[in-house]
């Protein structure tokens, strides 16, 4: 593999396309192939899906057969990943499962390794993940530096950052015009130069794509949600309690929609055909968008952690062969609610902001609830922003976003040793 082969592959990819690449994508692109590890960053829009894909391509023409895999923390991202790329793509959970351990079918002698999110990673599961790895592997982590940090230990993606591996920073926004609200408010939290966007009118239709409403009461959040359209947007909250948390917003947007649907029963072995509660006291009705949390690997109804669907059907006695009690649509596919699945299913009328990263939605309404201010920094509120394309509605007071951007990302105070490390080990060559 030599530079002018992967150019004359990029000019040749760049034809099929219906647009031109920057400058700044083609030297990523480059880059990437060139490099047996590499890392591209970029704020939401800035064409990261398609820098993914180009890469893919160019492979394809220059190493035809490399295999390659594609994984992501979460089930919804790895989703997202390979409806953008059209490749298979799984959690690095399903991919260490798959592979590691006794009777496991080894995985190819090279590879191309494909981590999308990358910031999510945590060490542990990087550990893991490269503990499998053959030799010949080229690794490729497609993420945002400025979004959400891991849940467990460790800032791997972060860590990469100004040592002598490869890493490309996308600026160029291209999923909303430079005129966007969302897009000039994003990027004012992205660089720590704030500009607060206006109130938000008495209709969505009267207000910038991009506003703010003081007035947090559920009636004004209900209204505003239905104008909307109601299911099909999300509601996203730092919290699961509270007026503003999750629990109390799903429910109050389910009375708001209506209670008099058809709930979900199961058979329970003691009291017979009785309707299913989920942790949080909720029942779920036919036409309820619902949420996945927890991985289903079964071969009809492959479900990831964080996917979200909507209850179609309710039945009115379980299904006799697989106990099913009603079908749920989830990315375009139909799938039989089985007890099993029914056990991983909770309201999604609204999440917390950290299910949503990797997502995307037409009108995000983003609560801001001044007690939980303390626990909200720069970067959960830069994810939770950038998670609409066509409308943003923030909920709360804005000194609490003032707060957020004043204290930065809150996990870059770790303590870790992975980049003094890489250092190191560059040093000793």
């Amino acid at each position: 593999m030599n530079r002018p082969s992967v150019e004359t592959a990029l000019i040749d990819y760049e034809s099929s396309l219906g647009f031109t690449l920057t400058d700044e994508q083609r030297d990523a692109v480059v880059g990437a192939v060139m490099a047996p590890v590499c890392c591209i960053s970029g704020g939401a829009g800035t064409g990261k899906t398609t820098i993914l894909k180009a890469i893919l391509g160019v492979y394809d023409a220059i190493a035809d057969g490399i295999p390659c895999y594609q994984v992501a923390l979460s089930g919804r991202a790895a989703q997202k990943m390979a409806m953008s790329t059209g490749g298979a793509a799984q959690t690095i959970a399903k991919l260490i499962a798959n592979h590691l351990g006794e009777k496991k079918p080894d995985l190819p002698t090279h590879l191309l390794l494909v981590i999308d999110e990358a910031s999510m990673v945590d060490l542990l599961s990087m550990y893991r993940l490269v503990s499998m790895l053959p030799m010949a592997t080229r690794i490729l982590f497609v993420g945002d530096t400025s979004q959400l940090p891991p849940v467990g230990d460790g800032l791997v993606f972060h860590a990469l950052v100004d040592t002598p591996i490869q890493f490309f920073n996308l600026s160029q926004v291209k999923r909303q015009s430079d005129q966007s609200g969302i897009h000039k408010f994003a990027t004012s939290i992205r660089n720590s130069e704030l500009e607060m966007p206006n109130q938000t009118q008495s209709t969505l239709a009267e207000s910038d794509d991009c506003s703010i409403e003081a007035n947090s009461n559920m009636p004004r959040l209900i209204g505003l949600w239905k104008e909307a359209g109601g299911i099909g947007n999300i509601v996203l909250s730092p919290v699961r309690k509270g007026l503003l948390g999750v629990e109390n917003i799903n429910t109050q947007l389910q009375q708001a929609v209506g209670l008099d649907r058809q709930a979900l029963y199961y058979r329970d072995e003691m009291r017979g055909w009785i309707p299913w509660i989920t942790p949080s006291g909720a029942r779920l009705l036919e036409g309820d968008p619902v949420l996945v949390v927890a991985n289903n690997y079964e071969e009809d109804a492959d479900l990831r952690n964080g996917d979200l669907g909507i209850i179609t059907e309710v039945f009115q006695k379980a299904d006799e062969q697989s106990g099913a009690v009603g079908v749920m649509e989830v990315n375009d596919a139909a799938i039989f609610i089985t007890p099993g699945i029914l056990m991983k299913l909770q309201l999604g009328y609204a999440v917390t902001i950290h299910k949503s990263q990797g997502s995307q939605w037409a009108t995000c309404f983003v609560m801001l609830p001044t007690e939980a201010s303390r626990m909200i920094d720069q970067t959960l509120i830069y994810t939770a922003v950038t998670r609409p394309t066509d409308r943003l509605v923030l909920f709360g007071d804005e000194a609490v976003v003032v707060q957020a951007v004043r204290r930065g990302s809150i996990a870059l105070e770790r303590r870790t040793c992975l980049r003094e490390r890489i250092l190191t080990a560059e040093n000793l060559q």
